[in-house]
């Protein structure tokens, strides 16, 4: 049995969007056959610590760079006497290869997307020295953990990663118990016709991909079926970064900008149809998996899709070729009946049992 860190510098409390849901999979996973902590930011928010939390960073960037971190992040692996570290994203990779030296552990990184390849599709400065960087840092690491198989093929071929290092893992998902009564429930709430045809997109709407979808659907899908009055949109999730408030004042009248919910979970099992108008193939889009997870088809361009095992899922998921916009409308009033069912194998690649056996064989 080892003593397993996961580490986070970016806040990941609470447990509601996909890069958050995929650090406490990965800490739910490492805790089946091991003694697992998750160091991570300290809890500005009063939110209820879960056991084996250890606060450290402050969710600056700053902290990526700071020696400050680096000590203390050693204190901390020394006094819990960690043996295996696991990063998540690689920028914390210089810290684990000077504390090699100084310390006897063992560190990966768990990679939910290629970081340069992203910053490069956002437009962001700084890909090309990023681009660097993260060939250096998965070069250097003992292991890594891929939620993107297709990214982790690149990787093999591009940074000549050894395989036998390396494995895929999805982030741990159940299915759930469907609820008869959730569109009634909704329905409800927003004072929207129970016969209506309700499309939710959800997630963190204040991330670039996510914004363009959101833009997509006011002014491209759902004016595609305008003549369909009993299709409502409804569109969920975080918004919080300033320079994406336009969003809200975008206006479809069949289209319900709800905002941030708890109850994510009951918003899905309440859709007709969960749609994914996302032209960013980077990384996993968890909520495909999640609106599966609760017995709702999905409609998505066929990038949000990349990475997944399609094979296990083509029935009750419809892709779209990337930027078919008439197409993806039309598909959303052919989608296959609620609930849908995944096949058996799909869940056991997603259960914590299945997943810690494929993480004993690299730590």
């Amino acid at each position: 049995m080892a003593r397993v860190a996961i580490v986070a510098w970016y806040p990941i409390l609470p447990n509601r969007y996909g890069g958050q849901q995929a650090v406490h999979s990965m800490w739910e996973v490492a805790a089946v056959q091991n003694v697992a902590y998750c160091i991570g930011p300290s809890n500005g928010k009063n939110l209820p610590i879960p056991e084996n939390y250890l606060p450290l960073f402050t969710g600056s960037k700053r902290d990526l760079i700071s020696i400050r971190t680096f000590r203390s992040l050693g204190k901390i692996i020394r006094d819990k006497k960690i043996d295996v570290v696991i990063i998540e994203h690689p920028y914390l990779a210089w810290m684990c290869w000077l504390l090699q030296f100084f310390q006897p552990i063992k560190w990966g990184i768990h990679a939910h997307n290629i970081e340069w390849e992203r910053f490069k599709n956002h437009g962001a400065n700084g890909w090309r020295l990023l681009k660097l960087y993260e060939g250096w840092a998965f070069k250097q690491a003992h292991f890594s953990i891929w939620l993107n198989a297709i990214e982790r093929d690149w990787a093999l071929q591009s940074w000549k990663i050894d395989l036998s290092k390396t494995i895929h893992l999805l982030p741990l998902m159940s299915s759930k118990t469907f609820i008869g009564s959730a569109k009634e429930e909704i329905c409800k709430r927003h004072e929207i016709a129970t016969t209506s045809t309700i499309v939710l997109f959800s997630g963190t709407l204040d991330y670039f991909p996510n914004a363009k979808a959101v833009e997509m659907i006011y002014s491209v899908i759902a004016p595609s079926l305008a003549f369909k009055k009993e299709v409502q949109f409804l569109i969920t999730g975080r918004l919080q970064k300033r320079e994406y408030e336009y969003l809200k004042k975008l206006h479809h009248p069949q289209v319900h900008f709800i905002g941030e919910v708890v109850d994510v979970d009951l918003y899905m099992q309440a859709a007709d149809v969960f749609i994914i108008p996302i032209l960013d193939s980077s990384g996993v889009k968890l909520k495909l998996l999640q609106a599966l997870s609760n017995h709702t088809p999905v409609i998505a361009f066929k990038s949000a899709a990349n990475g997944l095992p399609m094979e296990l899922l083509e029935n009750p998921v419809r892709l779209i070729e990337d930027g078919n916009t008439d197409a993806f409308a039309q598909a959303i009033i052919t989608a296959p009946q609620k609930p849908v069912e995944l096949d058996i194998q799909f869940w056991k690649k997603m259960s914590p049992e299945y997943q810690s056996e494929q993480l004993s064989a690299i730590i």
